[in-house]
């Protein structure tokens, strides 16, 4: 493969970080675990399409509360416009072993099942870890396609937004996602621990505002209310799934406050939620810019300025 016009004016921004430019740009495999999350799913290979051979996707027949569930990608339209670039990989429930009450199983199980996915990359090619709502920047992702010398795991830190694009938690996102080569993940290194890889602040491995964390992104007006209590009986944290946690009215007033779900429980995190009067949106995603009345929920409380505004 050779290098884009793009591709080379990313190369000559290596040194500045270290590093060096490659002979010819590394292959990338998208790697993440699923649910039923369609949109984001959506927004997420349309900004990554450009740069990555491959879209390894993930998803089981039960939830990682242990419960049944279908597989939303048999019925899935956002996958057929990527053909064969999109490698699914399908996790019976038989597969898992689950032993007393381990609530992490399925999701440790449905994460390493990415290995199956990547029977064909090559000990160079680069390996994006991650859950399908880390959505890596392309424009960051580009960087580490072109250039080499950094130490992985590479960590792509990012804006941590909740409910919508106006709510931002102050200190980012930490834990993902992560970039690693093929080569470097055998035996007991494997996509999970990959995935739970802490770097410290210090190390040249992070790469900041690489990414976006895209929490709890619903409509809460057309059935995302009962979408998110869907997730609060999906996930694995079955410490929350009970009926005053879950309760309509309560998530709904979350959302409008701006408050996090957890806030009552844990505090403020990451430095706690701050509101934006506005989105620049020359800064989200592509498809969310080039559509945005089909992601409108996502930028209801933005004060969003279009061109003709911005022209006067």
């Amino acid at each position: 493969e050779k290098f884009s016009e793009e591709d080379k004016q990313a190369a000559r921004l290596c040194s500045s970080h270290g590093w060096e430019p490659r002979t010819r740009p590394a292959r990338i495999y998208d790697t993440f675990t699923f649910n039923d999350e369609e949109d984001i799913l959506k927004v997420r290979l349309h900004e990554l399409n450009e740069l990555v051979y491959k879209f390894v996707i993930v998803e089981a027949d039960i939830t990682f509360q242990y419960k049944s569930k279908p597989l939303h990608l048999d019925s899935s339209r956002v996958l057929q416009a990527y053909g064969d670039k999109v490698e699914r990989v399908l996790l019976n429930k038989s597969r898992i072993r689950r032993g007393g009450d381990d609530v992490w199983a399925v999701e440790v199980a449905q994460r390493n099942e990415i290995l199956e996915g990547l029977k064909d990359a090559r000990p160079d090619d680069l390996i994006i870890i991650a859950d399908v709502d880390e959505i890596p920047k392309r424009e960051s992702l580009r960087l580490l396609r072109v250039c080499h010398g950094y130490t992985a795991p590479v960590l792509m830190k990012g804006h941590f937004h909740q409910y919508g694009f106006h709510l931002e938690y102050k200190e980012g996102w930490s834990l993902g996602p992560k970039v690693i080569l093929r080569d470097m993940m055998y035996g007991a290194v494997n996509p999970q621990l990959v995935r739970m890889t802490h770097l410290g602040p210090s190390d040249s491995s992070i790469m900041e505002q690489a990414a976006w964390h895209l929490s709890w992104f619903v409509d809460a007006h057309d059935g995302g209310i009962e979408h998110i209590q869907s997730k609060f009986a999906s996930f694995s944290h079955v410490e929350y799934n009970y009926e005053n946690f879950t309760d309509t009215e309560r998530l709904k007033r979350y959302i409008e406050d701006g408050r996090d779900f957890f806030s009552d429980y844990l505090g403020e995190r990451m430095g706690g939620l701050m509101a934006h009067g506005s989105c620049d949106m020359s800064v989200l995603p592509r498809l969310v810019v080039e559509q945005p009345q089909e992601f409108a929920p996502w930028i209801s409380h933005c004060d969003v300025k279009d061109e003709e505004e911005e022209q006067r």
